[in-house]
């Protein structure tokens, strides 16, 4: 049974329809990948499910005591808590359990008979609900998620209005994780997260027992995740087996089937007119004309999408002109150092660029991608060393912030700054092929959303006409169409690209040489530390490579020396005299104390089980027998553990 059933739903706004006989089943365990354009409505469906938002018609039904968690684009916090307190905020209910638990624990030395055995059912009931909500290491959990997003322990006192917004992003995130629902609903849950954190997250998600629906443009995330893809479109939910790429040869399939299909029916449409209006008239076939005529227009009124209608959306597409310098010699980094504020962001950095090079920078966040960039154009100096690019090359710059664009200007006026010439139609035509159209070129850049901003960067980029690109995460807040497009056209560019990025499909697409900063031989965050990677295609994927036998054979050299620790310590022990208690254990090995402790663990939790059951609270000397087994078996732990330390010390 699906954890929740959305029948035939219908959504407008006004006029607008947004969705029509939109229909969804989501599974226990299902990791679910929601795609569509900007605008499709995947986070009114989030609404929607969260009840936040009404339906005009449809169904949703949902299993009984679902939970439900969700990760906004932009999560609000009051400002008052510190992050440690809104994360133990969400683990209230555990609090709760461990008190209750605590207080029947201390309750039970005053209680016999028909109270006891109440008190116990009770205390195993709670035990089971505390153990499986995280039990005591709740505390631990807390702080390997906030580690695993990227907020270290300086963050944990801090008051939440002292984040920045991608801190309180990815606190929000952590907030979600921690959770334990049965459906998280994730909007953009990548959004400022680095790399590492990115792939902790698909970890985490990999291994996570409730099902998640995530709304991603990352596609790399989704092709890792995601065991179906539903893509909005059409005013409807279409559900597509498998991960993104899975969807992107299922999809094409699809719409050559229906291209086919309807080349079909045009034709016979075509068929079947011509012989209607050349039979109309006809005196001996007038009548079989009229009637195929009767049967086409019935056809036509119950299927008025016979012929199709028009699925095709405006999408980004554009291409950089052929460059035109003749430099070879692109850019010479030599023994480049920068120290900030006494950190160390990197050291002795030595590499060059010539035409055609194609760079992507990347790391962990903080360890000074951008400021690399920013030496480069020369607006930031360097510690020590030099980065010098050829004085002949027109470079252009792509800023995440988007500090270049003047916020109080129109967009056509923005573009106006690159192409003063420029006459005032020639302009709109230029903004229109980057999906500004009508009375969007006169939006001030202070309305814009950040994929708009992005967008106009990208057309000023164009209209510059560079040979270098320097582009500080170009992907950022762009649809999965629009990343596509640029991908596309920085393959085909001809001049250099430096490109800070996160976005591993983007990396691997456009890169040819890969640089990683703030991270240490096996993937660990090391400020200024670095190493280059340089493959012909998917660098990132041969990074990852890297990483993973680099990790396997450390890995394996620890096992190795613990291997050796725990043969030598077993020895040493067996010269030692054991205390008189243990010493009937002392013909057992390390293993076999090991595997004895386990089943008396589960021997004990099994027979405490049994405690809420009628027949032993209902008998008063099945009762104390069974306490006496388990006080027994406590003791015999007690001495097994007391063994086993022995052993090892």
């Amino acid at each position: 049974m699906p954890l929740v059933t959305i029948k035939n739903l219908h959504k407008s706004f006004g006029c607008d329809h947004l969705f029509v006989d939109l229909s969804l089943k989501i599974y226990r365990n299902e990791k679910i990948g929601l795609i569509g354009t900007n605008g499709c409505g995947k986070t009114t469906l989030f609404k929607i499910l969260l009840l936040q938002e009404g339906i005009d018609a449809g169904e949703i039904i949902q299993r009984k005591d679902v939970t439900i968690g969700y990760l906004p684009q932009e999560p609000v916090f009051s400002g008052d808590n510190t992050v440690l307190q809104e994360m133990h905020a969400t683990q209230e209910h555990v609090k709760r359990l461990q008190s209750r638990i605590e207080k029947i624990s201390h309750d039970l030395a005053q209680l016999e008979g028909k109270q006891l055995s109440e008190a116990m059912h009770e205390y195993d009931r709670l035990y089971f609900e505390f153990e499986l909500a995280g039990g005591y290491q709740y505390e631990n959990r807390i702080k390997t998620i906030l580690a695993g997003v990227g907020i270290t322990e300086e963050h944990y006192d801090m008051p939440t209005s002292n984040l920045s917004g991608g801190q309180l992003s990815r606190l929000g995130l952590a907030q979600v994780l921690i959770s334990g629902c049965d459906l998280l609903l994730l909007d953009e849950p990548t959004n400022h997260l680095d790399l590492s954190a990115i792939e902790w997250l698909e970890r985490f998600l990999r291994s996570y027992k409730g099902a998640a629906v995530i709304i991603s443009h990352d596609r790399y995330l989704l092709d890792s995740l995601a065991v179906k893809i539903v893509e909005l479109s059409e005013q409807r939910a279409f559900t597509w087996k498998g991960n993104y790429s899975n969807f992107l040869s299922q999809k094409q399939l699809y719409l050559q089937n229906r291209e086919s299909e309807l080349a079909k029916r045009k034709q016979f449409l075509k068929k079947e007119t011509d012989f209607i209006d050349r039979n109309r008239n006809d005196v001996g076939m007038s009548k079989v004309a009229r009637g195929r005529a009767k049967r086409l227009n019935k056809l036509l009124g119950e299927n008025p999408d016979f012929l199709g209608k028009s699925t095709k959306q405006r999408s980004l597409k554009f291409q950089f002109k052929k460059t035109t310098s003749l430099s070879h010699n692109v850019l010479k980094c030599r023994n480049l150092s920068k120290v900030y504020n006494g950190i160390t962001l990197f050291k002795g950095l030595d590499f060059e660029l010539v035409q055609g090079d194609k760079l992507c920078i990347t790391g962990p966040n903080g360890t000074g991608k951008s400021t690399l960039l920013k030496i480069a154009l020369g607006i930031v100096p360097p510690t020590t060393g030099s980065i010098k690019m050829a004085k002949t090359l027109k470079v252009a710059y792509l800023d995440q912030k988007a500090e270049e664009l003047v916020a109080t200007n129109s967009v056509i006026e923005e573009l106006n700054r690159v192409c003063p010439n420029m006459l005032h139609g020639e302009l709109r035509n230029k903004l229109g092929a980057f999906l500004f159209n009508g009375d969007d070129v006169f939006k001030r850049i202070e309305n814009l959303s950040g994929g708009e901003q992005n967008r106009l960067m990208l057309c000023k980029l164009v209209l510059s006409e560079p040979d270098v690109l320097i582009l500080d995460e170009p992907t950022n807040h762009l649809d999965i169409q629009s990343k596509e497009a640029l991908e596309n056209a920085l393959s085909n560019f001809q001049g250099s690209v430096i490109a800070v990025s996160h976005d591993r499909f983007f990396i691997n697409s456009v890169a040819q040489k890969l640089l990683i900063i703030g991270s240490d031989k096996y993937g660990k965050k090391q400020m200024g530390a670095y190493e280059f990677v340089e493959a012909n295609k998917s660098p990132y994927s041969h990074y990852s490579e890297l990483l993973s036998q680099r990790n396997g054979a450390l890995l394996e050299k620890k096992q190795n020396v613990a291997s050796k620790k725990t043969q030598k310590n077993s020895t040493n022990s067996l010269r030692k005299k054991a205390p008189a208690a243990i010493k009937h254990l002392n013909k057992y090995r390390i293993e076999q104390l090991e595997e004895m402790i386990m089943h008396t663990e589960e021997n004990i939790a099994e027979l405490k089980s049994r405690f809420g059951l009628e027949e032993y609270y209902k008998d008063h000397e099945k009762m104390q027998s069974l306490q006496k087994n388990v006080e027994k078996s406590e003791e015999e732990l007690a001495l097994l553990y007391m063994a086993y330390e022995y052993k090892l010390s």
